[in-house]
């Protein structure tokens, strides 16, 4: 009798520890994800010059650390190679990126698409000229000079690639007498402007928007050529952020509503009238393109 007690005693023992085993298992695998971040990271497409980002996503900022309860902060990278390795180091949680930088985000980090703007979905890019430059076609420029944007620029170089080579079997290389790539749209803009250069590739929202806040006069620019639009640019998160936060971010930018005054301006600044949710899938045509020209492999 004493020695089945002692068995039965054993025996319970054994479960207890095994029973609190299992629980501290479990709690250790969960440990795995990665906990809320006490501030967000957000790093920006620089496709303008840093006073302009200032002016552009502070309020955006400000309204997302009121959403969400997560203090927001911007980082500023000097050029998209310098944004894609900020990701790809964790330096930065939330990203605004282009087409092109978002696949190779995605590729190499594994970049989580959430939301894109409206306007997003319908990306152009425009050949622009100094308004007093009479050519009437791209193919009117053989042997002038030439400016591309970024090289990881989806509409400042990936797309004008492409539509110089599909519409009019242009290669830039062999056809204009000089080829250059700007830092950012303005100074691509600038540059012809100034009459660095007699031909460029741009995305067409930023000169719509350095018309609209005087960096820009009416005549200083020309539009030769507008492309088909295609999808522009895209937020995403690290994949590892905490799946609630992950979701906390993209609400936020969902809830954004024209007709509410308090988010009138915020989407205003984002020169769009509405945030949508955003996919891999939405890249597609981009992915294709990027891999024949060699640039995602």
């Amino acid at each position: 009798m004493k020695a089945n007690k002692t068995n039965r005693r054993l025996k319970v023992t054994i479960f207890i520890l095994l029973l609190i085993s299992s629980v501290y298992y479990m709690m250790s695998s969960g440990a795995e994800e990665v906990p809320k971040s006490s501030v967000i990271r957000v790093g920006i497409l620089p496709d303008e010059s840093p006073k302009a980002l200032q002016e552009r996503y502070s309020r955006l900022i400000e309204y997302l650390s009121k959403e969400t309860k997560i203090q927001f902060e911007l980082v500023y990278p000097k050029d998209y190679s310098h944004l894609l390795n900020l990701f790809g180091n964790h330096q930065v949680d939330l990203a605004y990126l282009g087409g092109l930088t978002f696949l190779k985000a995605n590729k190499l980090y594994a970049a989580s698409p959430i939301v894109m703007r409206e306007v997003d979905t319908r990306f152009t890019s425009w050949f622009i000229v100094k308004s007093n430059q009479t050519a009437k076609s791209i193919v009117d420029f053989k042997g002038k000079t030439f400016s591309f944007g970024n090289m990881l620029s989806t509409s400042g170089h990936l797309m004008p690639r492409y539509f110089l080579e599909n519409e009019y079997g242009i290669v830039a290389e062999d056809y204009f007498s000089n080829v250059g790539h700007a830092k950012t749209h303005d100074v691509t803009v600038q540059k012809i402007s100034d009459g660095e250069v007699e031909l460029a590739a741009v995305n067409s929202n930023v000169v719509q928007n350095m018309l609209q806040d005087g960096r820009l006069k009416s005549g200083d620019v020309r539009v030769l050529w507008e492309s088909a639009p295609y999808y522009g640019n895209v937020w995403v998160v690290q994949k590892d952020l905490q799946a609630d936060v992950k979701i906390n971010i993209r609400n936020a930018f969902l809830n954004l509503d024209i007709n509410r005054a308090t988010h009138t301006k915020i989407l205003q600044d984002m020169r769009t009238t509405a945030f949508l949710p955003a996919g891999k899938s939405d890249f597609s045509l981009l992915e294709t393109i990027a891999i024949k020209q060699g640039v995602l492999e």
